[in-house]
């Protein structure tokens, strides 16, 4: 067991340096192990004993029917479209509060006339 290990890099729990893929053995005789890939869920099939790839068969993708297609894309019109509505009445109402703001930022101008004006970076 000890020389495989040291020829693929497998410990003897199953479980490869890189990997916390789990290991499954085909045949009776430990000739191949099949990986299931935790990112894609894709089938490997490796060779005990030179560690090389054997297989890889994808995972099976669902395809929906063309209407549930279609009727997603429509949910995602509809959010859309809301979506924008609200950002153009938040920019219609974003002119008014800056508008405000600059009044009230004049007012408070105006009523500091007093005080004669300090630059920051002439304190130093």
């Amino acid at each position: 067991m000890a020389r495989r290990q040291a020829k693929t890099g497998i410990k003897a729990g199953g479980v490869g340096p890189p990997s916390t893929a789990v290991f499954a053995i085909i045949g009776s005789r430990m000739e191949k192990y099949s990986v299931t890939c935790p990112c894609c869920e894709a089938v490997l099939t490796i060779d005990a004993v030179t560690g090389a790839l054997l297989a890889h068969e994808e995972k099976k993708k669902v395809h929906g029917s063309f209407e549930d297609l279609k009727g997603e894309l429509s949910k995602q019109k509809e959010l859309r479209e809301q979506i924008f509505a609200q950002e153009m009445s938040s920019m219609k109402d974003r002119e008014r509060l800056l508008e405000e703001k600059f009044k009230e930022a004049l007012k408070r101008a105006d009523t500091d006339t007093d005080k004669p004006f300090k630059n920051p970076l002439d304190l130093d």
